[in-house]
């Protein structure tokens, strides 16, 4: 069995590869590290996650329409952490509409 990597050093490896190979497919959704840094002792992550299905755009006065994103686009939500490596503490907060548990 190997042994776990820490969180700091899997987050700092995922940071140095290109965008694109950061992206994986986790529980049907797309899941990317956008942005990594380190700041004041604090690690801050900026992580996106992409839907393959989305809404339609609608206007009060009009029909819902399709959104017109290419075949290569998805809709995306961001999540914002905030890590303390120094107390394991993490705060996190999440870009997108609607109620979130």
């Amino acid at each position: 069995m190997r042994a776990p990597v820490p969180f700091v050093t899997a987050i700092e490896t995922c940071s140095r590869m290109p965008l694109h190979d950061r992206y994986r497919i986790v529980n049907g959704k797309g899941r990317r590290l956008e942005h990594y840094e380190e700041r004041d002792g604090y690690e801050l992550l900026n992580l996106v996650t992409t839907e393959f299905g989305g809404p339609g755009r609608s206007k009060q006065e009009g029909p819902a329409a399709h959104m017109g994103l290419g075949t290569d686009e998805f809709f995306s939500h961001e999540t914002a952490v905030l890590y303390d490596p120094g107390t394991v503490g993490h705060y996190f907060e999440r870009f997108a509409p609607g109620t979130h548990y």
